[in-house]
């Protein structure tokens, strides 16, 4: 992570969403978890403590990629989810006649409103507008933020917002079908994440059973 530069006003940071650097309390949560989860299995099966101590110490470092991922598509879902709520903002300012930048800067208002100072899509949405500010083309922070993102339907946004930007295109239309793209994806791997828990939970209760 590292500062945008020259920023004395809180603007936000620049995060890598394809990368989570762990905390200490981030390592003990996994090593817990994992030693708690073998102990308990192999106590079941074999019920020799000394078995149970070694194997749970054993999963517990195993754990900590394997929670690394997990925290990193945590954060990639909440950044895609913010980020359509931010379509929606700069469609309905650019449905209101506004263009493109004062748009950006409704959407800071609108995502601190809705998310907080500390939300991602603010922090993003601020180091745009901070950019804008001092002569960084849009088109290059929102390429830059898609790169970063590690979100294939927020680097086509940028790519489309990018030339249609250049070459004059209809933003409203180009923004409002991405929104609805996004909303209908979002939809739909809720409703299959939905149907994978179920799934899971059944199967756990036979294993218990």
């Amino acid at each position: 992570m590292k500062s945008f530069t020259g920023d004395k006003n809180a603007a936000a940071r620049l995060y890598d969403y394809s990368r989570y650097t762990m905390k200490s309390v981030d390592k003990l949560i996994a090593f817990v978890i994992g030693f708690a989860a073998a102990v308990i299995v192999l106590h079941i099966f074999f019920g020799n403590i000394f078995l149970d101590v070694i194997a749970g110490i054993a999963t517990g470092i195993a754990a900590q990629p394997i929670y690394r991922k997990m925290m990193i598509e945590k954060n990639q879902k909440q950044l895609i989810t913010q980020f359509r709520d931010m379509l929606d903002s700069l469609n309905s300012s650019i449905s209101a006649g506004k263009v493109v930048g004062e748009a950006f800067i409704d959407a800071e208002r609108d995502m601190e409103l809705q998310y907080g100072k500390d939300s991602f899509i603010y922090k993003e949405i601020r180091t745009i507008n901070y950019g804008v500010m001092n002569s960084i083309n849009i088109e290059d922070l929102l390429l830059d933020f898609g790169t970063r993102s590690s979100i294939d339907d927020i680097v086509s946004f940028a790519n489309v917002f990018a030339v249609a930007n250049r070459r004059g295109g209809e933003m409203k239309s180009i923004i409002g079908e991405t929104k609805s793209i996004l909303c209908d994806k979002i939809d739909i791997d809720q409703e299959i994440h939905t149907m994978v828990n179920a799934s899971k939970n059944e199967l756990n209760v036979m294993m218990l059973m």
